[in-house]
């Protein structure tokens, strides 16, 4: 092995290594210089330095021939296959196989350029360090590695087994990033196994200088990047009735790549718990989904007194998403919410979220599409719950064949390229079946399933379609048909039961079919009106209309039943279908005269912003429309309620919509006591145009925060110095040189900070009937429904975070359910709390941890509950 000095050109030549270490032959090797690097030939395949080993130095190497040493000084560096090692001062012995590498002092007595070690991803930095390429041991003084989320030091440290197993003596381990932080784990020993884990004899938690109480015999960690099964510790706390607790009790197992799975228990010392598990599973560019399922048993009350009880309650998850890569023409997707509608009252892990939720439905959905063609294929079921009502209503199955709109005479008789009018006649289908359940929880079980079977409803809805739009100059006419039947396996009629005396609903087992259809055509256009200004930067107001009419005709079906059903046997009349799954009990002849107008302003002004354009677009109002109906063939009150609905933007943080319904006719209060709608315009009766009835303005805001303001940001303020004058000229800013301002405390201090909102306003009429001496008197008054959301989130010095969402009911006068979130980062720990203020569930958590995922577990946290604990944890 031979090298050349940077400074001389003088040739040595050295013995060749062998296994033994002996001298066999005298050898003159090459001697190659690249730069700084010197390089050695491979020695033979009998060698112990089996690979070409490349070393460099930025001021001197020094060989020792005698002593077979080669000394390396200023930014040395050492390759040997996978191994990098680079210091201030590195020794490599020809005889022994060895490097001895240290750093060295700067003139401020600090250590600089320490050995470091790189071997694949290990890495140790070090103040002296030894290395061993036969046996591939090191042995190192004060070492410095980073493992996964932290740093470990140690005065003594070893390396066997290629480097996948180190030893340390005295070590160190600080849980976070900041090898300056003040947490640190002191343990006597330590045998860290290269991406497995670490195993830890003794030791305690120091803060800084300061040992404190938390003291553990061994420690076991994992030290890989990949999943580990283990235990998962759990929180303590008081539950009130409850008990004391034990919460996420539990284990977690990592199946396989694709699969991992947690159990979790809850305990209280007054007899109630819980069990869940949660199941995520993903497959890249296939799948991805997660299954959740928990049993909850609550337990209150003595049970020796009156006040005890039991409830059982279940809940189940699952979400299943398909990647659209994996098969373009098909899809299959899960979202499942089902189960106790008293589950989340009853779950005090419970989020606010879910507890305050009413409604939860299911659905589970497959459809497919065919290529080159226009059909599509979908499956689904899904269930709908309320825990209120406590109403489960099930749809098991629903199946959907659809055909898109087609042109069927397009190119069929025409060779032109210009298409006819004919061709553009468009047909469309679609039919459905539906097989449904409405029950009432305390109804769902297995025992009564043959009721439940006789409560299912079934049926066939077909739906055909034809439209053809014709245009006529700036007018584009539409004709069109529709027509729908139902098919029916149960009707319901009517049976005489002695036992009441009376009637009562009677199922009728069977094929029935009803069927309906009408016809119209509409025809819309649109229209523009500019204002120009010569001057200012407002340079245009452009105005667009879009009326359009439609004339329908619907046809008079009556499926009724007629007959003396009624009380007492008095006439009456029934639709059998009227309760089947596709409901209908006829419709009344109607010519309908539909109308419609939708209005847009939008100005056009002048921007120095925008370098792209000189003009810009302001919307003034997106969209405002009116509409309503007149029906020929009613034989009173033809014209319908007039409704308006518009939307506008009023910055680009805020949005604003609103809607309001108008009555044109007069309601009057009868002799009998009751309210009527008759045939009287209210502008014929009292003047007025319409009558407001109802109408809502809501208004949202999001994007508000610290960024808005960003653009207004300066640099440090240039100012002159005190005592400076004149105008700005050459002469007098040399005279007086303009100088920077320090920066002061408070300049880097930021708050930033994000607001969202959204403010209702609901207003409906309401009318009441007034006795008088004689007769009775109309009274009508508005009612008003106002309430504010909000939600936002704010950081004080980049390391105090707070969340929060509330609102106010302007009605009751009180603020809507709160919650508070606050996030505190210590460096390695991480303190959280969570508050709500007031309500059914006013409570607090507070939870104080160490950030790093290996001890997440080790954390302190503290449930409790404002007030009467009864009122809360019932």
């Amino acid at each position: 092995m031979a090298q050349t000095n940077v400074d001389s050109v003088k040739t040595d030549t050295v013995p060749n290594l062998v296994n033994d270490t002996t001298v066999v032959a005298t050898d003159t090797l090459t001697q190659t210089l690249e730069g700084d690097t010197l390089q050695v030939k491979p020695a033979e395949s009998n060698s112990v330095i089996s690979s070409k080993i490349n070393y460099s130095a930025s001021d001197s190497i020094d060989n020792d021939v005698i002593n077979k040493k080669v000394y390396l000084y200023g930014n040395a560096k050492i390759q040997y296959e996978d191994i990098t090692l680079t210091a201030a001062r590195i020794v490599y012995d020809f005889e022994s196989f060895t490097v001895h590498a240290e750093g060295v002092r700067d003139t401020a007595d600090n250590w600089v350029n320490l050995p470091n070690f790189k071997q694949g991803t290990s890495e140790f930095v070090s103040n002296e360090m030894d290395y061993n390429f036969k046996s591939k041991k090191a042995y190192v003084r004060q070492v410095q590695t980073e493992i996964i989320e932290g740093t470990l030091t140690g005065e003594r440290v070893k390396t066997v087994d290629n480097n996948n197993v180190v030893y340390i003596r005295k070590g160190e381990y600080c849980p976070c990033e900041d090898p300056n932080a003040k947490t640190r784990f002191k343990i006597g020993k330590l045998k860290i196994i290269k991406d497995k884990q670490i195993v830890t004899g003794p030791g305690y938690l120091a803060l800084g200088k300061i040992p404190t109480p938390l003291v553990f015999p061994f420690g076991f960690f994992p030290n890989s990047e990949d999943r580990q099964a283990g235990l998962i510790v759990p929180s303590y706390g008081n539950g009130g009735t409850k008990g004391y607790f034990l919460n996420d009790l539990g284990f977690y197992l990592p199946i396989s790549d694709y699969v991992d799975t947690k159990i979790l228990g809850d305990i209280y010392s007054r007899g109630s718990w819980g069990l869940e598990n949660l199941t995520r599973y993903q497959k890249r560019y296939k799948f991805t989904g997660g299954f959740g399922v928990q049993y909850n048993k609550q337990v209150l009350g003595d049970r020796d007194l009156n006040n005890y009880s039991e409830t059982n309650s279940f809940f189940v998850n699952w979400n299943h998403k398909q990647d659209m890569k994996a098969r373009p023409n098909s899809n299959f997707a899960a979202s499942v919410n089902a189960g106790s509608t008293s589950n989340f009252r009853n779950d005090l892990n419970a989020s606010q979220e879910n507890y305050l939720t009413n409604t939860f439905q299911s659905s589970i959905s497959y459809n497919k599409s065919f290529y080159d063609s226009p059909w599509f294929f979908t499956v689904q079921a899904g269930h709908q719950q309320n825990s209120q009502t406590e109403i489960y209503k099930f749809t098991l199955p629903e199946i959907s064949l659809d055909r898109a709109r087609t042109m069927p005479l397009d190119g069929l008789f025409n060779d032109n390229p210009k298409q006819q009018f004919y061709e553009k006649l468009g047909i469309t289908y679609s039919a459905n079946f539906r097989n449904e359940l409405s029950v009432k929880e305390s109804e769902l079980s297995v025992n009564n399933w043959p009721e439940l079977e006789k409560q299912f409803k079934n049926g066939i809805q077909h739906n055909a379609g034809a439209s053809m739009p014709l245009n006529a100059g700036p007018f584009t006419f539409t004709p069109s048909f529709r027509y729908t039947e139902r098919w029916y396996f149960k009707t319901y009629g009517r049976a005489f039961n002695d036992e009441l005396p009376g009637y009562e609903p009677d199922t009728i087992s069977g094929f029935d079919r009803n069927y309906n259809y009408s016809f119209g055509t509409s025809v819309s256009t649109k229209l523009y009106g500019m204002y120009s200004f010569r001057t200012g930067s407002l340079k245009a107001i452009r105005h667009t209309l879009t009326p359009a009419l439609s004339y329908s005709v619907n046809p008079e079906f009556d499926p009724n039943i007629y007959g003396f059903y009624g009380d007492n046997g008095t006439l009456t009349r029934y639709s059998p279908y009227a309760n089947s799954v596709y409901s209908f009990s006829g419709s009344p002849r109607s010519e309908s005269l539909n109308f419609s107008l939708v209005n847009n302003l939008e100005a056009k002004v002048l921007t120095r912003r925008d370098t792209t354009s000189k003009f810009k677009k302001v919307p003034i109002i997106e969209n405002i429309a009116f509409n309503g109906s007149y029906n020929f063939a009613a034989d009173s009150m033809k014209l319908s309620t007039i409704r308006v609905s518009g939307r506008t933007k009023i910055t680009k943080y805020a949005n604003i919509n609103f809607s309001g319904a108008f009555e044109p006719y007069t309601y009057v209060a009868t002799d009998e006591g009751s309210i009527r709608r008759v045939d009287v315009f209210l502008r014929e009766s009292s003047g007025t145009l319409a009558s407001f009835e109802s109408g809502q303005i809501a208004l949202d805001g999001s994007g508000f925060g610290s960024e808005m303001y960003g653009r207004n940001k300066t640099g440090n303020t240039i100012v002159p110095e005190a005592g400076a004058e004149g105008d700005g000229d050459l002469e007098s800013i040399t005279a007086n040189p303009i100088v920077e301002r320090p920066k002061g405390f408070f300049d880097e201090f930021t708050v930033p900070w994000h607001l969202n909102f959204g403010y209702k306003l609901s207003a409906n009429r309401g009318r009441a009937i007034v006795p008088l001496a004689e007769g009775f008197a109309l009274v009508d008054s508005i009612n008003i429904i106002q309430s504010l959301q909000f939600s936002g989130d704010f950081k004080v010095f980049n390391r105090v975070s707070f969340r929060f969402n509330s609102g106010y009911d302007f009605v009751n006068k009180e603020l809507t359910p709160t919650t508070i979130y606050m996030t505190v980062d210590l460096n390695c720990w991480e303190f959280s709390a969570r508050v709500i203020p007031f309500g059914e569930r006013r409570s607090y958590m507070m939870t104080l941890n160490i950030k790093s995922s290996i001890l997440k577990d080790l954390k302190f946290e503290n449930k409790g509950n404002f007030g009467e604990r009864d009122q809360f944890f019932q």
